[in-house]
């Protein structure tokens, strides 16, 4: 789980980097195809946790909560790439 946790960081900074730029169908484009993959790697996370002992819905929130990390990669990301711009001559 903290691996898919780790994973995911460097993914939804990749997405904020990419709606921080100027080309918005590129972005959304990014956005989608992570998103498709985030699927099946949230159902890994809750059949990984099923298969250690955990209940249904403890392994499904927990799936839930790492690819939350997600978005506030995102949010990061933008906003380095939103407040670098300052820091160039």
């Amino acid at each position: 789980m903290f691996a898919i946790i780790l994973h995911n960081l460097p993914e939804g900074l990749a997405i904020g980097v990419g709606y921080a730029g100027n080309e918005g169908m590129r972005a959304n484009a990014l956005a989608i195809g992570i998103s498709i993959q985030d699927v099946p790697e949230g159902f890994v996370v809750a059949a990984a946790l099923l298969a250690v002992g955990y209940s249904r819905g403890f392994s499904v929130l927990l799936s839930i909560a790492s690819g939350l990390v997600e978005p506030l990669g995102a949010v990061a990301g933008a906003a380095i790439i939103g407040s670098s711009a300052l820091l160039l001559p």
